[in-house]
């Protein structure tokens, strides 16, 4: 923000002390290094204004940056160029004697020598050299690029896109399977926050600190919930916030009935989870099966936790189909959907207002005879012409799982693997590399009809790379087209 105000000062200064202070000088100086200053803000600005052009969930993020960047280069250029000159114009620039100099004065001499000194025979004569070797200095850091591209790509240096920044909140999230009662999942949620307590009682015995600020346990609703734990400040604790999180995980330990306990102590910019794969195909056994193989593998990694998908089995229920004959006595399958329902649902016969009530009336079978399957099987369905024939001699009915969800992608039944690291070793761009080399071919050929994809952090990340290269080429257009 400041180069090229730091560059016409100095090149002032330099002015000032071969011919004098005068504003004729100054103006001299500032005319000296006004052109390269100008155009090294302006390619500076061009390298930030291609993020606008950033199309992803946390684009905005971006955005903001190139907007504010670039407003604060443009405020920059306007005062290095016309303000900061009238300033130096105006004040007068005096060399420090050091024989009445007082103590900052002196100490801003010395450091004034040694900088000289460093700049005349060290620095000057480096770069003269560096210039007269152009083409071994140009292999020189073309070799240090390289070096540093393989360190990377080796997995020498972790590079992480979206990282994991630690908070000073733990957080976390409860899903019990469907069907659960709202009893057993507050018995649950009341076990995972004592779980967190007994470490923080734990941890004050043996360290003499408390970690716990305030802790709140809310309920969404009926099979699910979620934890929000504010910790000490950092610097109140000697324990990191990854580390309770590991500690916590590790006393809560497996709890019959949960579909999805997630546990994290920061967060990234992207949202999603550190690592997530699609699954689609148009077998859903096969997608779930494959699903739970691809979990049992990411659960090989040490540093991989909080391992879930998106399938939702529902409750069990009662599937209805009809038999052949039934057309010959006038039914159909909706006929039938419909009187099953209008029997053990019911059929709203009429509305009532009721002061700012409104109430409805339901007719339906009384609870004796709408409590088990027999009662179903000895119901009678309706024809067309209005006769009435035994259920079971018109339909067949299965008892299976239902689903309390369905995702599908490109009209294709999809299930999405994610889970979290909390390893700071681990590099979730080499997992996902490992786990679309070496194991999701051998899974996919095992289950045909499924496809795979990443998604999440993973997906956003790719996005992101695919889009910061084009936007660097946009940057090196702007600044040397």
């Amino acid at each position: 923000m400041v180069d090229d105000a730091i560059v016409i000062g100095e090149s002032v200064y330099t002015e000032v002390g071969k011919h004098g202070h005068s504003v004729e000088n100054v103006i001299r100086g500032a005319h000296k290094v006004a052109m390269p200053a100008t155009f090294g803000v302006l390619t500076t600005m061009a390298a930030f204004l291609p993020l606008i052009l950033i199309d992803t969930n946390f684009s905005p993020f971006f955005h903001s940056i190139a907007v504010v960047v670039t407003c604060c280069l443009v405020f920059s250029l306007i005062e290095s160029k016309w303000i900061l000159p009238a300033h130096l114009a105006h004040t007068p620039i005096k060399p420090i004697d050091p024989e009445t100099a007082n103590v900052i004065q002196r100490f801003q001499l010395r450091f004034k020598n040694g900088l000289d000194d460093v700049i005349i025979n060290r620095y000057k004569p480096l770069l003269q050299k560096a210039l007269q070797h152009r083409y071994n200095t140009m292999a020189l850091f073309i070799g240090m690029l390289i070096v540093s591209i393989g360190l990377m790509a080796g997995s020498l240096v972790k590079v992480e896109v979206f990282p994991s920044v630690p908070s000073d909140f733990l957080q976390g999230t409860l899903t019990m399977v469907d069907g659960t009662s709202p009893k057993h999942r507050n018995t649950v949620l009341k076990k995972i926050e004592q779980a967190i307590y007994d470490l923080n009682a734990e941890h004050a015995k043996e360290q003499g600190e408390s970690f716990i600020g305030h802790s709140m346990v809310y309920t969404s609703g009926a099979n699910s919930g979620g934890f929000f734990v504010e910790l000490t400040k950092p610097d109140e604790r000697e324990i990191s916030s990854y580390e309770i999180e590991k500690r916590w995980r590790e006393s809560v330990g497996d709890i019959p009935g949960v579909k999805d306990l997630r546990l994290f102590s920061g967060s990234n910019i992207s949202g999603g989870a550190d690592l997530e794969f699609q699954l689609v195909g148009d077998n859903i056994a096969e997608i779930d099966a494959a699903a739970l193989l691809l979990q049992q593998k990411l659960s090989e990694y040490d540093g991989v936790v909080d391992i879930r998908n998106s399938f939702n089995r529902g409750s069990q229920e009662i599937k209805l189909q009809i038999k052949p004959e039934a057309e010959a006595f006038g039914v159909s399958l909706a006929d039938l959907g419909k009187q099953v329902r209008q029997a053990f649902y019911g059929e709203e016969a009429q509305r009532i207002q009721r002061g700012k009530d409104e109430i409805k009336v339901m007719v339906r079978y009384p609870q004796s005879q709408r409590m088990s399957i027999a009662d179903l099987e000895n119901m009678w369905i309706r024809n067309a012409a209005g006769d009435e024939v035994p259920f079971y001699q018109v339909a067949d009915f299965t008892i299976g799982d239902g689903f309390s969800s369905i995702t599908r992608v490109n009209r294709k039944r999809s299930i999405t693997v994610s889970a979290d690291i909390n390893n700071p070793q681990l590099e979730s761009r080499k997992i996902v590399k490992e786990v679309n080399e070496d194991i999701l071919p051998g899974l996919l050929a095992e289950f045909p009809s499924v496809r795979s994809g990443d998604e999440g952090a993973s997906q956003e990340e790719a996005d992101f790379m695919r889009q910061m290269g084009y936007s660097s080429l946009g940057a090196l257009l702007l600044i040397y087209c």
